[in-house]
């Protein structure tokens, strides 16, 4: 049975407390009917309604489904319950391959409630004509992590294969929807350019982009700190972190860039070909990894991400408390001599 306030809930949570959230959404073992009722039927249906009528409405043009609005709306609505069925397929038969649990119902619950970032992006964006590629697309990534996250508790994959399970998942998935997808628009838009060797051979770079940030991932999750009994962050933790800060600011900014102008480059095309979508998907590689930028930028330079969290939340503590115990005096004492560099933190 619908219940608004229910699905309110699930949307919300899985914005601002996702963890949480899907730790208790998979515990009420929710069946397939249930899922379509409270998450995923009101998910996909406001995406389709309110992305169409917003990109319409701003005349922008990165939503697909041609001219009239109603079709629009219909086209839009059935990729999304097809993409999302061929996830949930893919995620389910893959856990079962590799030790895992192949529950389609399970895994339908776990790709329907981390898929919220990006119907939720995807609609904001349909509202920002400059904008609006980069913001969906940055949703995209936010749900591609999360889906990383959610899938090995959810479908008990054994630990050594998580990294190959979400690999493979992502490329069978590319492959199914190109296929699908390929069925459904206009044949003039596969024109024989479109299939050319170089454009094929970008495609490969995403996806070894997504095993690598598994693999960094994975590492950090490894990552263990016996902090200190006294509390107390030292300066050269402090110096580290700044260190941290300011590669992170630079390397958000590069791809940022980057991205901007992939879909600036796009932004003018009212017909989009396969070519185009390859070359938005090859142009993914350097920026999947948007969301991993702090903690990439830790374990590529040797750290210890375990270390590094504590560190800035001893330091935000501070920040707020600024007084207290004689750890969170000293810490804030650190934190002022480094308060320029750390805004924001």
């Amino acid at each position: 049975m619908f219940d608004l306030s229910k699905t309110l809930q699930l949307l919300q949570g899985a914005l601002t407390q996702p963890a949480a959230t899907w730790e208790s959404w998979l515990a009420e073992n929710s069946d397939w009917q249930k899922t379509t009722v409270l998450l995923a039927g009101p998910l996909v249906l406001a995406y389709a309604v309110l992305g169409v009528l917003f990109s319409r409405l701003m005349g922008n043009p990165f939503m697909m489904g041609g001219s009239n609005v109603l079709a629009a709306i219909v086209f839009t609505l059935f990729t999304a319950v097809l993409t999302m069925a061929i996830v949930t397929f893919v995620v389910s038969f893959l856990a079962g391959m590799m030790g895992g649990r192949r529950d389609h119902q399970r895994a339908y619950a776990a790709v329907a409630i981390v898929s919220v970032p990006a119907y939720a992006a995807a609609v904001v964006g349909a509202l920002l004509p400059w904008f609006g590629g980069l913001v969906a697309l940055a949703g995209v990534i936010v749900t591609l992590v999360f889906l990383y996250r959610i899938l090995p508790p959810a479908l008990a994959i054994p630990e050594g294969e998580r990294v190959k399970h979400f690999v493979f998942t992502l490329i069978a998935v590319f492959i199914l929807n190109v296929l699908f997808i390929s069925l459904l628009l206009p044949r003039s838009a596969f024109s024989p350019a479109a299939f050319s060797e170089a454009d094929f051979g970008s495609g490969a770079a995403p996806l070894n982009e997504f095993e690598r940030q598994g693999r960094l991932i994975a590492a950090a999750e490894r990552d263990r700190y016996e902090p200190p009994p006294t509390g107390k962050v030292s300066e050269a933790q402090v110096e580290r972190l700044v260190a941290v800060q300011e590669k992170t600011a630079r390397l958000l900014a590069e791809r940022g860039k980057e991205l901007e102008e992939r879909a600036k480059a796009l932004e003018n095309k009212e017909k989009p070909t396969f070519s185009d979508a390859q070359a938005v998907f090859g142009g993914i590689g350097s920026l999947v990894g948007l969301h991993n930028t702090e903690m990439e930028v830790v374990k590529t330079g040797g750290g210890n991400w375990a270390e590094h969290q504590w560190v800035k939340e001893q330091l935000r503590i501070a920040k707020i408390q600024q007084d207290g115990s004689e750890a969170i005096v000293h810490n804030y004492d650190l934190y002022r001599r480094y308060a320029a560099e750390l805004e924001g933190i």
